[in-house]
């Protein structure tokens, strides 16, 4: 398997993981909101807790619901033929941003996760390495003989 493979194939685990957890906490985010309109006890957690907060949310738009879109879009990019995508350079750059953004957004995300709410989520910081980790594979992507 030369670079190119070995750098789709872990851009493809990656993403793969990322929708796993992005799709755990979209499940988790509108569960909790489901049982606070009902009226029903929620059970504390530091999942719901670190949902609850005015920083799981972009303009109304849970983060896991953009992390599953984001996670699902790149595992698409990846597994598009390639006859077919020819990767063209706009889309290439567009994730490869797209990827960085979510990486400095991550590090907001982790600031206010350990300093401000001092919940120290393991799957949301798992959720901001695999962020960084896909950064860079799509960035070493773009460079890599074929």
């Amino acid at each position: 398997m030369g670079t190119a493979e070995a750098l789709r194939v872990g851009i493809v685990l990656l993403s793969f993981a990322g929708v796993c957890l992005a799709g755990r906490f979209t499940w988790a985010f509108y569960a909790s909101a489901a049982r606070r309109r009902r009226n029903t006890e929620v059970p504390p957690s530091r999942c719901l807790n670190v949902l609850e907060a005015p920083q799981a949310a972009v303009w109304g738009v849970p983060n896991a619901l953009l992390g599953l879109v984001w996670y699902g879009l790149i595992l698409l990019w990846t597994l598009w033929p390639a006859p077919l995508a020819a990767w063209h350079w706009t889309w290439r750059a567009a994730l490869i941003t797209g990827a960085w953004t979510a990486v400095g957004f991550g590090v907001y995300l982790t600031h206010a996760l350990l300093v401000v709410l001092r919940l120290p989520c393991r799957l949301c910081l798992l959720s901001h390495a695999i962020n960084g980790a896909l950064a860079l594979l799509l960035t070493l992507a773009a460079g890599a003989p074929r």
